[in-house]
């Protein structure tokens, strides 16, 4: 069926066949000049503590129906024993978008490649998940690894103790494009409302409230599961980061999850 083929790409170009554009020095140096002129991504802001849980609040929507959509589509095949793909079909251009709420990332630690879950609450209040791992080339840089093709280059741009604001570099056409607000205690701490003003000055501040890109507010949920449920009422694929975590000894609980991944 035509919904089944697959949505084609450069490297589907027969090798030896030239497809790119042939362009003099002048043209060259002018595409080159727009290109940095482009370049929006914020400063990068320097955080050595990630580890833990974070709740995602905020998201740029592009961010939410294009990668947050990926990685539900690669937990759906990978729970029926289907192989994940970077190709995508036509069909997946015109499908509704999943019931997806209760963000959560747990990070194991602050090592420059830690195990993380990424979970959340999807139709009927199934919880999912799914762990990768989170790599950090520096202070100001993180990279989420999921299900062998899923990588989100991510840059942050603000941080304090109650929350982290990242941008996605590698949005198209403009880099940076994209927002993701993580929190520790999004409805505990006491100063809760000051901390929402605050994200929303930051996000202000960063060009982040687009028209053609919005921010989504996200339902959070502090009781969603830390540990993995039974197999009869979960549709986890995999057994979560946060089933090895303790709070009181990260350190030992490493070698556990490593068995895991």
């Amino acid at each position: 069926m035509i919904s089944n083929i697959a949505i084609p790409r450069t490297s589907d170009v027969p090798e030896g066949v030239s497809s790119n554009f042939q362009l003099d020095p002048d043209k060259q140096k002018a595409l080159d000049t727009i290109t940095q002129m482009m370049n929006t991504c914020p400063r990068g802001y320097p955080v050595q503590e990630i580890k833990g849980v974070w709740h995602i609040t905020r998201i740029s929507k592009r961010m939410l129906h294009t990668v947050f959509v990926d990685i539900h589509e690669a937990i759906e095949k990978l729970s029926t024993g289907g192989s994940v793909s970077s190709r995508k079909s036509l069909f997946s251009l015109f499908k509704s978008h999943p019931i997806m709420r209760c963000f959560q990332v747990t990070i194991l630690d602050d090592s420059t490649s830690s195990p993380f879950e990424f979970s959340y609450r999807s139709t009927d209040d199934q919880r999912k998940s799914i762990i990768g791992h989170a790599s950090r080339a520096s202070t100001t840089q993180i990279t989420l690894h999921l299900a062998s093709i899923i990588d989100i280059p991510l840059s942050v741009v603000h941080a304090n103790s109650h929350f982290l604001i990242l941008s996605q570099t590698d949005t198209v056409p403009t880099p940076c494009d994209s927002f993701l607000v993580l929190e520790r205690n999004p409805t505990i701490s006491s100063s809760s409302s000051s901390v929402s003003s605050e994200i929303s000055q930051v996000l202000g501040s960063l060009g982040a409230h687009s028209a053609a890109n919005p921010i989504i507010s996200m339902n959070h949920c502090n009781d969603l599961p830390t540990k993995i449920l039974p197999s009869s009422e979960s549709n986890s694929i995999i057994r979560p980061a946060s089933e090895v975590l303790n709070s009181n000894s990260n350190v030992n609980s490493l070698p556990k999850l490593k068995k895991l991944l």
